[in-house]
């Protein structure tokens, strides 16, 4: 009943403590295996760790990082033949005997090919008061631009009445936990840099006949935020063969391509970084409620419900038309009305509307950002919002207790 633990660190001041409180904290210690990228200045030490015949340590300079998922995925070329799989950021705190819960976990979903993953809560590793105490699951918050989904956490406030995971649609890359052959079936594809990965892990993952889920109760805690610390995107402005821009953009390209978003571009064989056989892109996409050629949404996953999705369509086309979709306007301020209407106010609130004048959307302005309007109102503000349909016109209010006086109004570029 080994576990392999896969972390991908990266000049962490964290990495050292993470590891000493994962084993700690183990109720099977001698059944952990680690495959760790190290990631480092000369400054930097795994101290007992470094000799520690449970670690499978890849050396690297942090100058020559490739950066995050290229680091996972080197970690995975460490496995060998693990019973479970544990993927890790290197900045965590642990529960007691947190091993055993994972196992016990995946005995409970009823799944031959489960996989445990959530965005867990927050610790802060300078004042141990400040953990989290509520497990999280994760929700769908928008399409990126250029593909990708932004899930966000969103706590599991009854967890107390729960005793089983639950089923997730999306998949964390900072931790997931599954049988041993998850690593071998979704490799981390190295040529992700950092957004679409978690997008194409879960797709990925579900396709290959693996069901998601997040643990019922805590397992662990993460540091997020890290302010201060060093990040690769902060030390690779520039690079030998490129910058983190440049392989954030060739990640993008290769996550469009892999979702068959560019259609102009050829197919290809993504060979063990692509989609399974066992479900489809398609499958996938009905499961978590999302289209990803119309960067659409069902409106139930849109509001926060948990799978499986209750509305049931009597075509594909059916589905199709019943979704949210995401929309991108760029609003353009005339500059002497603009000064004129918002200098001094304190707070202000742009709705777009549609062909009735319905509101679509509504985007609050802070007093900070009604002045920066005001003193730069020449500037466009792009929009992005969830609809059925697209809106035609904004128009800015200020708004008291009682009322809303309309100030600025115009047509939006169609």
């Amino acid at each position: 009943m080994t576990i392999f633990v896969r972390i991908a660190s990266y000049r962490d001041p964290e990495l050292v403590p993470t590891l000493r409180d994962c084993v700690d904290k183990a109720r099977w210690p001698d059944d952990l295996r680690f495959g760790l990228c190290w990631q480092h200045d000369q400054t930097e030490s795994l101290g007992i760790f470094a000799k520690d015949r449970r670690f499978r340590i890849i050396d690297v300079p942090y100058r020559a990082s490739g950066g995050m998922c290229w680091a996972r995925r080197r970690c995975a070329a460490r496995y060998d033949g693990e019973s479970f799989t544990l993927a890790l950021d290197s900045h965590h705190r642990f529960v007691q005997d947190w091993d055993a819960e994972l196992i016990k976990m995946m005995e409970l979903v009823g799944s031959s090919k489960p996989v445990l993953t959530t965005y867990p809560p927050a610790y802060d590793p300078g004042d141990e008061t400040r953990y989290e105490k509520l497990p999280n699951a994760m929700a769908f918050d928008r399409f990126d631009s250029a593909g990708p989904i932004i899930m966000i956490p969103t706590p599991i406030t009854n967890f107390q009445d729960i005793d089983t995971p639950l089923p997730s649609r999306f998949l964390a890359g900072g931790f997931s936990f599954s049988i041993g052959s998850f690593v071998e079936d979704v490799l981390p594809d190295p040529v992700m840099y950092f957004r679409g990965e978690e997008t194409s892990m879960g797709a990925r993952a579900f396709t290959h006949g693996y069901d998601l889920f997040h643990p019922h109760k805590i397992i662990c805690w993460h540091e997020y935020g890290r302010q201060g610390k060093p990040k690769h995107w902060s030390d690779h402005a520039t690079g030998v063969t490129a910058s983190w821009h440049d392989l954030e953009q060739r990640g993008l390209a290769r996550f469009r391509r892999l979702f068959r978003l560019d259609p102009h571009n050829p197919s290809e064989d993504f060979g063990p970084y692509g989609f399974g056989t066992v479900r489809s892109l398609r499958d996938y996409e009905h499961y978590a409620g999302v289209n990803f050629d119309l960067q659409g949404v069902e409106d139930y996953v849109l509001s926060g419900g948990p799978p499986p999705n209750p509305q049931q369509y009597a075509s594909e086309l059916d589905w199709v038309n019943s979704l949210l979709r995401t929309y991108r306007t760029d609003v353009r301020f005339n500059g002497r009305e603009a000064s004129a209407a918002l200098d001094g106010q304190r707070a202000c609130v742009l709705r777009l509307c549609g062909e009735v004048g319905e509101v679509i959307h509504a985007y609050r302005f802070s007093a900070d950002q009604v002045a920066q309007l005001a003193a730069h109102p020449r500037s466009i503000l792009t929009i992005q919002y969830v609809s059925r349909v697209s809106a035609v016109r904004w128009r800015v209010s200020t708004e008291s207790d009682c009322a809303a006086e309309e100030v600025l109004s115009g047509d939006l570029d169609r």
